[in-house]
C-alpha cells in the first residue's frame, strides 16, 4: 500500500509462482509457516465463480448472525475479504498459486476501512475471520488446523487484553470486548475438544505458552 499520489514504477520480483496446497495456504495466513505474508483484499487475486458462491453463503451464514459477527464483519465490512481467501484453502487437496509479482496497487486515503477503522476491530474482524476458516478445518482430520486453533486462541486472549488495558488508539465499546471474549472462549473450547480426542491437551499446552508469552513480549515493546 501507498500514497493515493504516488506513481512511481511498481517494483519487479523475479520469483514468480509459488503452489501452496490448502493446508500450507491456511498455515502461511495464521503465520504457522515462514514466507512473504499473503495478501487480505480480494483485488490481488482471481477465484473461481464456484468458490464465490460458497464465500457468499459463508459469508451471509456466518456475518449475519446478530452480536459482534454482525456488528463487526457485516454492518463494518471488516473480515469477509479475508474469508474469501481463507476459503481458497479450506480442503487440504486445494492448490493455490502465489504469484510473487506485484500485480495491484492500493492507494491510501482517509475514506478507506483499512485508514479510518480503529486498529482493535480491524484484528477482531480479521481474527473471527480466520476462526470461521479454523472452525471448519476442525471439522476434519487435520494437523494444521489443531496448531492454526491453538494459534488463534492465544492471539485472541492478546486482542481481549490489548481493549481492556487501552493500547489501542480509541477506546472500545465494553460490550463489544466482552462479545468478542465469548468468541475466544468459544475457541478455546472447541480447540480443547479437538486436541482431546486425539492427544491429550499436554501437546499443546508448552507451545501455546510460549507462544503467548513471544508475543505478549511484542505487544509490550
Amino acid at each position: 500500500m501507498r500514497d493515493i499520489d504516488d506513481d512511481s514504477p511498481l517494483p519487479a520480483v523475479q520469483d514468480v509462482v509459488t503452489m501452496l496446497d490448502g493446508d500450507a495456504f491456511l498455515g502461511r495466513h495464521m503465520g504457522l509457516l515462514p514466507g512473504p505474508s499473503l495478501p487480505v483484499s480480494p483485488a490481488v487475486a482471481l477465484f473461481s465463480r464456484a468458490l464465490f458462491d460458497r464465500w457468499i453463503a459463508a459469508v451471509e451464514a456466518w456475518c449475519t448472525i446478530p452480536g459482534i459477527r454482525h456488528d463487526i464483519m457485516w454492518r463494518r465490512a471488516i473480515g469477509p475479504d479475508l474469508m474469501l481467501f481463507l476459503a481458497a484453502g479450506a480442503r487440504p487437496e486445494q492448490r493455490v498459486a502465489v504469484h510473487r509479482q506485484v500485480v495491484a496497487q492500493f492507494s491510501a486515503h482517509a475514506g478507506s476501512i483499512t485508514v479510518s477503522s480503529s486498529s482493535w476491530p480491524l484484528r477482531a474482524g480479521y481474527w473471527l475471520a480466520k476462526w470461521w476458516a479454523v472452525q471448519a478445518a476442525m471439522e476434519r482430520p487435520r494437523p494444521t488446523a489443531v496448531a492454526a486453533s491453538a494459534r488463534l486462541v492465544v492471539q485472541g486472549e492478546l486482542l481481549s487484553r490489548m481493549a481492556r488495558h487501552a493500547r489501542t488508539k480509541t477506546v472500545v465499546d465494553p460490550a463489544l470486548v466482552r462479545a468478542f471474549d465469548d468468541s475466544v472462549a468459544e475457541a478455546r473450547r472447541s480447540l480443547f475438544e479437538a486436541v482431546g480426542k486425539r492427544r491429550g491437551v499436554s501437546l499443546i499446552a508448552g507451545s501455546a505458552a510460549r507462544l503467548a508469552w513471544r508475543m505478549a513480549a511484542r505487544l509490550i515493546r
